[in-house]
């Protein structure tokens, strides 16, 4: 009788423990099937912990900073260059792992799915450091393919943003220094930068639009969204009179 009774004792306990740790089995079962990196574990992570498992480097939308860059294209200054453009030494189109292996450890990361894109879209993060001053460089990254950077100075006053500036015009060969921010460089292959000040931080944005596959899924996504905007947003007339 007794050995019929301890092992249905067992079962009993693991049919116990399994039911009271099933979220954190879950849990387990996407970062090992997806990845610690990957947008349904840390969406699961988050629904359980209420929080992230990683440090935001962004609290806004990811595609905010995306938009941005486009929204520029232009409304902006912009100046050509025959000058290869790169986000320092890492070549655009290389996955995640290529990223960690040239940087190390990360500061910071966020993922998303994009409702709209359809394909998850991803921001990893590393601390660097220009005139001594420490700054994030961000990588965004459209289904693991690297096609936008992004250095954001928090402290940076108008002596050292005015140098920043200057070496850009000196790199790029511009013929003419830029009288307003933001403004764009861009290169023969369609690569661009943008150099942009929110009163708060100045961002050196860094965007490859050659790869067909991204340029079409961002792009095709940026004239969706004005195009919505443009039925949704009201004439004056209509906002003057909702408001008298």
């Amino acid at each position: 009788m007794l050995k019929y009774i301890i092992p249905g004792g067992i079962a009993l306990i693991l049919i116990i423990l399994i039911i009271r740790y099933f979220k954190l089995f879950r849990l387990v079962y996407f970062k090992m099937a997806y990845g610690k990196y990957s947008y349904r574990y840390i969406a699961l992570h988050k629904k359980l912990f209420v929080k992230s498992p990683f440090a935001y480097c962004i609290k806004d939308e990811l595609d905010y900073r995306i938009i941005l860059f486009l929204e520029a294209k232009g409304k902006s200054e912009t100046f050509e260059t025959t000058e290869h453009i790169s986000f320092g030494e890492q070549p655009f189109n290389c996955s995640m792992n290529d990223i960690f292996a040239s940087k190390g450890e990360l500061m910071c990361f966020n993922a998303m799915m994009h409702p709209a894109m359809k394909k998850e879209l991803r921001v990893v993060g590393f601390r660097e450091n220009i005139f001594s001053l420490d700054m994030k460089a961000l990588y965004y990254l459209l289904d693991n393919l690297f096609f936008m950077g992004e250095y954001v100075f928090k402290e940076l006053n108008a002596t050292s943003k005015d140098k920043l500036i200057d070496l850009l015009v000196q790199k790029y060969k511009l013929k003419t220094k830029p009288s307003s921010v933001p403004f764009l460089i861009r290169d023969p292959e369609e690569r661009m930068i943008m150099f942009s000040d929110t009163g708060f931080s100045v961002q050196l944005a860094y965007m490859d639009m050659k790869n067909s596959t991204i340029s079409s899924s961002v792009s095709g996504y940026f004239q969706n969204l004005k195009a919505t905007q443009a039925v949704n947003r009201p004439g004056i007339d209509d906002d003057l009179l909702s408001r008298l």
